[in-house]
């Protein structure tokens, strides 16, 4: 009611610890009294980033200005509010302009921009720059400039906290007007692209059944995700190759001889005919092999040094090495369920 409130939030993402959390501290300092409150929280969402925990800062401080303003009805003196993501900012500073449709992260945007709006309060969001500690001394560093360190270090302990102990709020928050989900999931950025990922993933699980790529029964025991996540991490080229040897159009004899009369359709290492994208990996000419241990000995050693674990490395190279003649769960030499249970799906989907 005096004016004497100085507001900080920052938010924390380790995408080498988690790519699945992020986390937001805040703290609020009376310059009257002095008095301080500080809170973290931290947050599981398949759309987690730094943004998101940023945005999730704003919120927190807006619940807690929400639950302090209740049961007074006097005039409130403005608040700002200091962040150091200049997106949060220009955000909370138009609580009521429009998302746009493809909007990261608005779920929680419509949320912060909702209690902004309805709080009693004039707010104004200001930039500070963080990490202020890395060029001054302490000393040197204006109050909102300590503040966000402060809730800077706060927000990674948050993190850290909550992947060790797997403990995380969820993402449905106070007061929210409108929650849409998708198969259980809450849809927390655009609703258009949700709704145009589950209309794919549905036409391809029904396409790869008609054409016996992957039974519909099968098809979620594909991590996805994963497939999709590695992918774009190919080089272009490497894409295109993986591209035409699954749809089985690379450039075999099988291929090249409809193109061109004069090309025999047999395999030029070992004679058999009809040379197939398939016969690539499953030719037992002695050349032939000896490429495939190759690529298959470079398989292991990347796994070794990555620390994977020996029974592992064991299962794969040989079932690699046996060219499809052997099941997956016949190369387990060890009784870890783990194993057994990846075995048996990879087996399932061939």
């Amino acid at each position: 009611m005096t004016g004497s409130l100085v507001i900080v939030h920052d938010g924390s993402y380790m995408s080498k610890v988690s790519k699945t959390a992020c986390s937001a501290a805040f703290m609020i300092l009376c310059t009257n009294t002095n008095n301080r409150a500080k809170g973290v929280v931290a947050e599981s969402s398949k759309e987690a980033d730094n943004y998101r925990g940023e945005i999730l800062g704003g919120l927190l401080v807006q619940l807690i200005l929400r639950a302090a303003t209740q049961r007074r009805h006097s005039p409130y003196s403005p608040v700002q509010i200091d962040c150091d993501n200049m997106g949060v900012v220009k955000h909370g500073n138009a609580p009521t302009r429009k998302l746009k449709a493809k909007q990261p992260q608005a779920d929680i945007l419509r949320c912060l921009k909702q209690q902004i709006s309805h709080n009693p309060l004039q707010i104004e969001y200001c930039w500070v720059p963080s990490h202020q500690d890395d060029n001054k001394e302490w000393g040197e560093l204006t109050l909102r400039e300590r503040m966000n360190v402060i809730v800077d270090k706060l927000a990674k302990l948050g993190l850290i906290a909550g992947i060790a102990d797997d403990e995380y709020a969820d993402c449905i928050y106070p007061h929210e007007q409108i929650r849409v989900t998708l198969k259980g999931d809450k849809v927390t950025g655009s609703l258009k692209k949700a709704f145009s990922d589950h209309w794919s993933h549905e036409e391809a699980k029904s396409l790869f059944h008609k054409k016996r790529l992957v039974s519909k029964y099968e098809f979620e025991l594909v991590y996805w995700d994963g497939v999709e996540a590695a992918g774009r991490s190919f080089p272009k080229k490497f894409r295109d190759f993986v591209t035409k040897q699954v749809s089985k159009f690379c450039g075999t004899n099988r291929q090249l001889s409809r193109i061109d009369s004069t090309i025999d359709n047999v395999c030029p290492s070992c004679g058999k005919r009809d040379e197939s994208s398939k016969h690539i990996t499953r030719c037992e000419d002695r050349g032939r092999r000896a490429m495939l241990e190759y690529s298959v000995d470079d398989l292991v050693q990347w796994m070794a040094a990555t620390n994977i674990s020996t029974h592992l490395q064991q299962m794969i190279s040989t079932y690699l090495m046996s060219q499809s003649k052997r099941t997956m769960i016949s190369c387990v030499q060890t009784t870890s369920p783990l194993l057994h249970a990846l075995a048996t799906v990879q087996d399932r989907l061939g």
